[in-house]
């Protein structure tokens, strides 16, 4: 939203909501440590820091750690996220999360992968 300031000649733009992130992608490779390194579109705008929440969609495995998070925080220029530790042969669902204080958060939409064999 512009608002125009006459007295100076010039438009203030007043930032209203959180852009989201777009673009999700898994480029199908683990790291020897089973790290997988998630691509992503950044928010345009400004935002505090942008979170990546992964899920096993697979039920059957409860005992090993399902659930996979990491966040950066003030990068102007991230275009990727690790998330550890993955296993490998399961299916994932990911959300990534636009962050700013006295903001409302923004989520992305869904993104599944699978880690293959």
């Amino acid at each position: 939203m512009c608002l125009y300031d006459y007295h100076r000649s010039l438009c203030i733009f007043i930032i209203l909501d959180l852009d989201k992130v777009t673009d999700l992608n898994f480029s199908g490779n683990l790291t020897e440590n089973d790290t997988a390194i998630i691509d992503f579109k950044r928010p345009r705008g400004y935002y505090d820091e942008i979170r990546i929440d992964c899920y096993s969609l697979d039920h059957d495995c409860w005992e090993q750690n399902l659930n996979l998070t990491n966040t950066v925080k003030n990068c102007i220029n991230c275009t990727s996220i690790s998330v550890r530790p993955v296993n490998r042969g399961m299916e994932y669902a990911c959300y990534a999360l636009t962050m700013k204080a006295s903001f409302n958060d923004v989520t992305s939409d869904r993104y599944n992968f699978n880690t293959g064999e």
